[in-house]
């Protein structure tokens, strides 16, 4: 929602009910899509996971070659590293 009243454009939203329920309140309007379709319509990727699941949500958004080069992937942890965003990298997004 601050992204939004920032003048960023949500083009799409995905994750488990209780994340569908907060899509439908907060950000309406916005469709809520598989990872991987959210992730191809999107310029930047924000990876809003569990720390421990950040690292295999972006391999398998990149194995299913949805990141490209133009693409910006960032995470919300403070404990995880960018390391686990390579596969992000090698698919050509900046991290």
């Amino acid at each position: 929602m601050l992204l939004a009243r920032a003048g960023h454009r949500i083009v799409a939203a995905s994750g488990r009910d209780g994340s569908r329920a907060r899509v439908e309140r907060y950000l309406p309007g916005v469709p809520i899509l598989e990872d991987t379709d959210a992730v191809r319509e999107a310029r930047v990727v924000i990876l809003g996971v569990p720390d421990d699941r950040i690292g295999s949500m972006c391999m398998v958004l990149a194995e299913a070659e949805t990141l490209q080069p133009g693409q910006a992937v960032v995470h919300l942890s403070g404990a995880t590293s960018l390391a686990a965003l390579d596969p992000a990298r090698r698919a050509g997004a900046t991290v």
